[in-house]
C-alpha cells in the first residue's frame, strides 16, 4: 500500500534560526516514515 504523499516548501530567509528548525525542519525528518515527501525551498 503506497503512503500519502506530502508536498512542502521553505523560503530561505537568512541564517536557521531555532524556530525554523523546531517549526518545520525536525517535522519533516519525523514525517518521512509515514509519508512519501517532496520538499522544495522556494
Amino acid at each position: 500500500m503506497s503512503k500519502p504523499i506530502v508536498f512542502s516548501g521553505a523560503q530561505p530567509s537568512g541564517e536557521l534560526s531555532i524556530g525554523n528548525y523546531m517549526g518545520a525542519l525536525r517535522q519533516w525528518v519525523h514525517m518521512q516514515d509515514e509519508y512519501d515527501c517532496v520538499y522544495c525551498i522556494v
